[in-house]
């Protein structure tokens, strides 16, 4: 039986105009055409910028993450899920609070699901809470997918899926229209669009 398992931020949350204003609010950058978080992340760090790219990441999956939206294509490809009746849970790296003193008083996590919340993901998306699994760092967060055995994972990050924990049995699905990598057992996909389409061609059977 087909289980599949999603990553959270930056695969299921689109954060891109998000970080484009709070750049701009803090005057961090000058541009008029809007950039993506990873032109900004670039821009900072090689600006040797490193602490306000992070202050920038604590207030974007903090206070402010009620801003953010939901990543194009992702409520087409959920509600097909839904309808073939495939189940699926998120498993996210996200701790507890930030480790800048900015925002050392919000909770990432109850962010997190506050957000989900105002985008329907328990209406309309017919998630529970007992389908949501935050962990403290990125192996725990590879741990956890193996505990739950899912068929399939779907993650924005390489590093994710080269873990040396990663379980076998668990097929690696890449959404980033950025990457390079040539792992050949990596599927890759540019958009939820794509998956979308590869899921209703290759992984239902009729």
């Amino acid at each position: 039986m087909m289980f599949i398992g999603l990553d959270f931020d930056n695969t299921i949350v689109d954060y891109n105009k998000l970080f484009f204003d709070l750049a701009k609010e803090d005057n961090l950058i000058k541009n008029q055409t809007i950039l993506g978080k990873r032109e900004i992340k670039k821009f900072l760090l090689n600006s040797d910028m490193h602490d306000k790219w992070q202050i920038l990441q604590s207030k974007a999956y903090g206070k402010r993450m009620n801003c953010a939206i939901l990543a194009n294509g992702f409520k087409e490809f959920i509600l097909f899920i839904r309808a073939n009746k495939i189940p699926v849970s998120i498993v996210s790296h996200k701790t507890k609070y930030s480790n800048f003193t900015l925002d050392k008083k919000v909770n990432l996590r109850e962010a997190s699901i506050d957000w989900m919340k105002k985008n329907n993901f328990f209406s309309q998306f017919k998630f529970t809470k007992s389908d949501i699994f935050f962990e403290n760092t990125r192996e725990d967060k590879v741990k956890k997918i193996k505990e739950l055995k899912f068929t399939h994972f779907i993650d924005d990050l390489e590093e994710v899926f080269n873990s040396k924990n990663w379980p076998l049995n668990t097929s690696r699905l890449l959404l980033n229209r950025y990457s390079s990598d040539k792992n050949s057992s990596i599927i890759h996909f540019k958009s939820w669009n794509d998956i979308l389409i590869n899921f209703k061609k290759n992984f239902l059977v009729a």
